[in-house]
């Protein structure tokens, strides 16, 4: 197995190049931006898709984590996401086509479905039909399509909600991470309502075995996979935080924001990580150690 993968310099790809490293797994990473040294793997520094050569019979599999992620980015500049999120793709389709790549794997998002929690209910499953509302739902709707409508290249699609774990390549702007900061930083978490919403999490090691999963395996017949650790109320996922935090000497307190309307989904997976809130619990022991606290200010 060789696989091309694009972009894969940040929090979830340093990840997985790690993983697939220890599996002794050739990549070539394919990035405007060169990726930490830790691992050993082939770089090539290229401004776009667009720059890359795919050579016939040399790659085994396109990933494809390439573009603006992220709803308030995208809404920033909706012309940037575009180009970027779905242009890239069908470059990339092109530059694959008749070179023997077994499989294009896209990295899309569960905010495909952000238009549904406001409108038709709050479960989505992986054969639901994506109604997006924002400009980052919209541009992975439209290139999922893009995939999904062509016979050249075998694809699959992933997609997950918000990710939280350790990364070589660590973010704490993400929601778990963010909460445990603030906690330590200051003491206490926001609740946005009353805090009964359910919100979907998938686990950063869940999320690497999803996509290891698909790469030597995927099964013929679903052409699209839900990573999804959780969903839980997001109060419970608070009180987690509130616990570990009196475990390592530190009393943290909930503060409630008023919200009008809260958005409350559930996003269902084939794949056997749900519902682990005791793995959740000692990943947020691992999260709280790794943060910067009050101390160090």
């Amino acid at each position: 197995m060789h696989i091309a993968m694009f972009g894969g310099t940040g929090y979830v790809g340093s990840a997985l190049r790690a993983h697939l490293a220890s599996q002794r797994i050739r990549v070539s990473v394919f990035s405007p931006h060169s990726p930490s040294p830790l691992y050993p793997l082939e770089t090539h520094v290229v401004a776009d898709p667009w720059s890359a050569r795919i050579e016939p019979g040399v790659f085994t599999h396109i990933l494809d984590f390439y573009g603006v992620s992220g709803d308030a980015a995208c809404a920033r500049n909706p012309q940037e996401a575009a180009y970027r999120n779905v242009d890239s793709v069908r470059a990339l389709m092109h530059a694959a086509a008749g070179t023997g790549i077994d499989r294009f794997v896209y990295v899309s998002t569960a905010s495909v479905f952000d238009d549904g929690v406001q409108k038709t209910g709050n479960e989505f499953f992986e054969n639901d039909v994506p109604r997006p509302a924002t400009v980052y739902g919209d541009t992975k709707r439209i290139a999922e399509n893009l995939l999904l409508s062509q016979e050249k290249v075998p694809c699959t699609i992933i997609r997950h909600p918000t990710i939280y774990g350790l990364s070589p390549c660590m973010r704490w702007d993400t929601l778990m991470q963010f909460c445990v900061q603030q906690a330590k930083k200051e003491g206490v978490v926001r609740m946005f309502g009353d805090g009964s919403a359910f919100r979907p999490l998938a686990a950063l090691s869940h999320v690497v075995a999803g996509y290891a999963h698909v790469l030597h395996s995927p099964p013929p017949s679903q052409s699209c996979f839900h990573i999804v650790s959780e969903n839980e109320p997001i109060r419970n996922y608070l009180e987690r935080i509130q616990q570990v935090a009196k475990e390592c000497g530190q009393r943290i307190s909930v503060e409630t924001v008023e919200q009008s309307y809260v958005p409350s989904y559930r996003v269902h997976s084939s794949f056997p990580y749900t519902n682990r809130p005791e793995y959740s619990f000692e990943l947020l022991q691992a999260i709280w150690k790794a943060a910067v606290g009050r101390n160090h200010l």
